[in-house]
């Protein structure tokens, strides 16, 4: 037996093998039968069916208006208004901003109870105040008793009332915490 080397290993293999039994390399190039090759013809290209080209539907169909029913007029009811309701608003924000004020004022009475009442920071401090913010607790309480008069008896002109009570309560200790201090 015949014995040839590997071209990539240099491990001795047989003359007639196809393959290196060392490297498994492939020894002897591939024989294809003279009629496979010749019998292979590559087809012509064909390319594939596609339509013939068609232009889009463009016409329009003509323009119909939507359908409206026939023209109904319409009706405003407008609310009825009530007597009073906007002073029985005003009575219940001014008995608020009485109480706020009035509570400060009341704290301050207190916290300030060493002036006197001849001293001058003792005007711009207390009693100008005093005096200023018993305006609202007024308003609050002719304003909200206007509104219930006229018939707006709900709870806004009510709270509006209360507040402007409690504020002028609040005011009035201070007046009184203010001339004890005299």
């Amino acid at each position: 037996m015949e014995m040839t080397k590997c071209p990539y290993c240099g491990i001795d293999v047989a003359a007639d093998a196809d393959y290196c039994e060392g490297c498994g390399s492939r020894l002897t190039p591939p024989t294809y039968a003279q009629s496979e090759q010749a019998a292979y013809v590559q087809p012509p290209y064909q390319a594939p069916y596609q339509p013939p080209y068609q232009a889009p539907y463009t016409a329009q169909p003509p323009y119909q208006s939507p359908y409206q029913p026939p023209y109904q007029p319409v009706y405003v009811v407008e609310k009825p208004k009530i007597p009073g309701r906007g002073l029985g608003i005003a009575s219940m924000v001014l008995g608020i901003i009485g109480v706020v004020y009035s509570f400060s004022l009341m704290i301050e009475t207190f916290t300030l109870s060493d002036m006197r009442f001849f001293e001058e920071e003792f005007f711009a401090t207390l009693l100008g105040p005093i005096l200023v913010f018993a305006v609202f607790p007024i308003l609050a309480l002719s304003f909200g008793g206007v509104a219930r008069q006229r018939g707006y008896r709900n709870g806004v002109s009510t709270a509006g009332v209360a507040l402007g009570a409690v504020a002028a309560v609040l005011i009035f200790l201070a007046l009184i915490g203010v001339l004890v201090n005299l």
